[in-house]
């Protein structure tokens, strides 16, 4: 009987630390995404970048994967971020003085070079001059992405200004984005469940 108790224990902790590992995620952790991803066209991120926003574990709402206020290195590692009433942690161009073009200007798989445009006028995506966003989750898709126009001297990637995007998904690891995107937050959920129903059931072979 001893044995069965200490085996019970096991399991009982083993899923607990599962539940914890599916319900993890909180406003500040790092989302998998950083600066430099956004000159890479092969990127593709997993957490929404833009669009209606999600819901965290934490209950935190309208978060988005995002660079951080404030951080000057434009590579630095993205974090999880959150609007609040009080204060706008995640914002959006274009800034007064800047515009946005109508469409994406770099759809995700583009195959020709990058467009052209000027920095004078369009939103760089560095501090202080928030990128334009685009998505589709309001639309059922999983595309969110933001865009800048990159001064391709300054990384020393040769001369002029282009645009880049960093694409990514209108989903989170661990959260629920939007009433049309991925639904993350109910896989969270439905697997939760599931975790608790398998333990029910290990647990009744043990003691049987």
């Amino acid at each position: 009987m001893m044995m069965k108790t200490a085996a019970a224990t096991r399991i009982i902790l083993t899923f607990l630390s599962l539940i914890v590992a599916i319900s993890a995620v909180s406003e500040g952790d790092p989302c998998g995404i950083n600066g430099g991803d956004f000159l890479d066209d092969s990127f593709g991120g997993t957490n929404a970048v833009s669009g209606p926003g999600c819901t965290l574990a934490d209950g935190s709402t309208e978060c988005y994967c995002a660079s951080i206020k404030g951080d000057e290195n434009p590579f630095g590692e993205w974090v999880w971020q959150c609007n609040t009433p009080e204060e706008t942690k995640v914002e959006f161009g274009p800034r007064e003085g800047k515009e946005c073009p109508a469409a994406i200007p770099v759809p995700k798989d583009y195959d020709f070079a990058q467009p052209l445009c000027d920095t004078a006028i369009h939103p760089t995506g560095l501090d202080g001059d928030p990128s334009c966003p685009y998505h589709d989750c309001d639309e059922g898709g999983d595309m969110s992405a933001v865009c800048g126009c990159v001064d391709m001297a300054a990384y020393q990637m040769g001369e002029g200004m282009a645009w880049y995007c960093l694409h990514s998904s209108c989903s989170s690891d661990d959260g629920f984005c939007g009433e049309q995107g991925s639904t993350s937050g109910s896989y969270v959920r439905g697997n939760a469940v599931s975790v608790i129903s398998a333990l029910v059931v290990a647990l009744g072979f043990l003691f049987v």
